[in-house]
This record gives structure tokens, sequence and C-alpha cells, in this order.
């Protein structure tokens, strides 16, 4: 299988702090795989994550080293607004990143931002709302939902933009 995401000693320390968040990290990761990063708080797991979305070098300056490529895009060279194509990501506070109405239009957002058809992003609404069976709460404001079924449209929303590979931070 191909490479999905390629990680080559991948450094990076957050500026003005000194220490290394990241250090000489590499990794494969090939297409259709599933992959938990695991560990303590301050790890580097979302961290991680922004690297491979951009967000880090982009916005979240620092000392970066190494590379990271998706999609065979190397990431550093690229823009947020291609890489977001590439790659979904939800944060650990995912409530910080539900604002919308309701179920529905949270799930649009990112597909509507890509200028995709209305036919497409109802398409994609209606088959990730039925594979994890949420359609009966497709009008209900986001922030009403459970504690379950409130995370679950935020991990939805990278699939439904189209995105290859998905980070959960």
């Amino acid at each position: 299988m191909a490479a999905s995401v390629s990680i080559e000693s991948l450094s990076f320390a957050y500026r003005n702090t000194g220490v290394r968040v990241l250090k000489d990290l590499s990794a494969y990761i090939e297409e259709g795989t599933f992959v938990a990063l695991m560990g303590h708080s301050n790890a580097g797991k979302s961290t991680l994550c922004c690297a491979m979305n951009g967000l880090v070098p982009r916005f979240f300056r620092g000392n970066y080293k190494g590379r990271v490529m998706v999609e065979g895009k190397e990431v550093a060279q690229s823009g947020i607004v291609e890489l977001s194509k590439l790659v979904g990501l939800v944060l650990q506070d995912f409530e910080a990143q539900l604002f919308s109405t309701d179920v529905e239009r949270e799930i649009a957002f990112g597909p509507e931002n890509q200028r995709l058809s209305r036919e497409v992003i109802r398409e994609r609404i209606d088959r990730y709302l039925s594979f994890v069976g949420l359609e009966k709460v497709r009008h209900r404001d986001s922030s009403t939902l459970s504690g379950g079924a409130e995370t679950t449209p935020c991990h939805w929303i990278c699939p439904c933009h189209g995105a290859p590979c998905s980070c959960y931070g």
C-alpha cells in the first residue's frame, strides 16, 4: 500500500519555550490504516496532528526540523487550505469547535467552505449521519446533545470534508 503519511526525523519546539515537544520522530502510515496516538498530557499528540495539517509550522511557530508528507505533499511547503482537503483535525476541546445552530449545519460547514455542490454536501451528510446512527438529531442544536452524541458530529466532520486523513487531538 502507498504511504498516506510519512514523517521523517520531525522535531518541533514552540517559539519562546526552547522545549522540544516532538523529538526526532519518524513514522510511516499506510493508506487505509487506523492509528491511535496515546500518551500523557503534553506528550506532543496534538502537536503531531497539527504538524500533519500544516498548523505546525505555519500557524504555531517555532523551531521545526524534519519532514512530513501527506498524500505525497510536503506539509511545510503546502498551504493550509490545500492541506485541509487532505487532513481533518478535531481538537481535544471539541465543544470549542461547535458553533453552528444544528448538527447538519455543523457538518456542512467544511464542505461548504470547499465550495462543494449542495448535492454532494447533502449526500455526505446523509451518508455519515446514517453511518453513526444520528439521522434523528440532524436538526437538533449541537449543544443540546448528550456527551457521546455531541462528540460524534465533530468526529464525522473530517470524513464529510472528504479528507483522507483525520486527526483527533
